[in-house]
């Protein structure tokens, strides 16, 4: 068990680290790099860290995590469980793609088999927070999440490498839409559900804002 000052230690290396990822991205920032910012031996942050992925994959776990404790802290809830993914999704992917850093360490999760592969898992249990028990992430549907949610990934990594714009409200509708009929709602009932759920853009922005400025000191879970 470690002790209070390993884990004191261990947290301030997260925070760092978390830091120089979103502000250089994640292929830029080497150990080397978070060990002089953290005024430590390298070996020290291999030694919490074995694999520079955990520390990104940590990062977007609890950016998932916060955007749930927003629409919670703020009543943001839509009308049912696809509604308040919806917005959910809406302030995480604003976070991801709210500035010329961010995209770019974006881009580099994306591009990375390893960690896009995590992040889907995280992506399917933070989904199921919101869907009632008859329609979690699981058998078949677990097959038409990975289908929809990595060829989601796939299209935002295609325009963030060429330097385009991603609509994100237009882009989880769409993954939603096509979750939904691929699960058993018909096309039309789907769009229904969704028809003016997304939050207004300005409260997205400032809570993706908010979220950028909070994310390297909250807690790991």
């Amino acid at each position: 068990m470690a002790r209070p000052r390993n884990l004191e230690k261990r947290e301030s290396i997260r925070i760092i680290a978390e830091r120089l990822m979103m502000e250089h991205g994640y292929r830029s920032t080497s150990y080397a790099m978070i060990a002089e910012q953290a005024s430590v031996p390298r070996a020290q942050v291999q030694y919490y860290f074995p694999k520079k992925a955990q520390i990104v994959t940590g990062l977007l776990n609890r950016a998932l995590d916060l955007s749930i404790r927003y629409i919670d802290t703020y009543g943001l809830q839509g009308s049912d469980g696809y509604a308040t993914l919806f917005r959910a999704g809406q302030i995480y992917f604003t976070f991801l793609f709210q500035d010329e850093q961010l995209r770019r360490l974006t881009l580099d999760v994306m591009a990375d088999r390893e960690i896009s592969s995590e992040l889907l898992f995280l992506n399917q249990r933070w989904a199921d927070d919101f869907l009632s028990p008859n329609l979690r992430v699981e058998g078949e549907s677990e097959e038409a999440f990975a289908m929809v949610v990595g060829g989601t990934y796939e299209l935002c990594y295609l325009h963030l490498s060429r330097g385009e714009k991603v609509d994100v409200v237009g882009t989880i509708r769409r993954m939603l839409i096509a979750f939904m009929t691929l699960t058993g709602t018909g096309a039309a009932d789907a769009r229904r559900v969704l028809e003016g759920a997304e939050l207004d853009a300005k409260k997205t922005l400032d809570l993706a804002q908010k979220m950028r400025r909070e994310l390297p000191e909250m807690p790991q879970s």
